[in-house]
């Protein structure tokens, strides 16, 4: 893969986790366990650098 696909793929992604992670909040808000618990996977991984 060339360094400008890779760049622009990575750029895809970063717009849509942010898409991806509110909606999963809102969820969670509303109740909803499997999102409130995946949310809490994501935030481990972050915290622990993976």
């Amino acid at each position: 893969m060339s360094e400008e696909k890779r760049m622009s793929v990575i750029t895809k992604v970063e717009e849509a986790v942010d898409e991806i992670l509110d909606a999963l909040l809102d969820e969670a808000r509303a109740g909803n366990v499997q999102a409130a618990r995946l949310l809490l996977q994501v935030a481990g991984l972050l915290h622990s650098g993976g």
